[in-house]
């Protein structure tokens, strides 16, 4: 069960759209529908740009995770070498 901060909920609609696009994302697909749904519920949306950051390790909480829908994105160790692209 998920723990929900409060804040506005989405409808049931938008929560069905959210939930047909995370059984595309294999991770998400075995979870069990309820918890697929319960998590799409409250997901954030975030867009960034060529060049943003958005962990660096041992800097960072790492206190969530994110699902990239388009795009690339590059890993690198830190020290200027790629990890993965």
């Amino acid at each position: 069960m998920l723990t929900v901060p409060p804040g506005p909920r989405r409808g049931a609609l938008e929560v069905a759209i959210i939930d047909t696009g995370l059984q595309s994302v294999r991770f998400f697909k075995k979870l069990p529908p309820l918890l697929r749904r319960e998590m799409a519920a409250v997901l954030v949306a975030e867009t960034a740009g060529t060049g943003d950051v958005l962990y660096r390790r041992g800097v960072d909480a790492g206190d969530c995770f994110y699902v990239v829908t388009s795009g690339m994105l590059a890993l690198h160790d830190g020290e200027g070498a790629d990890v993965v692209r």
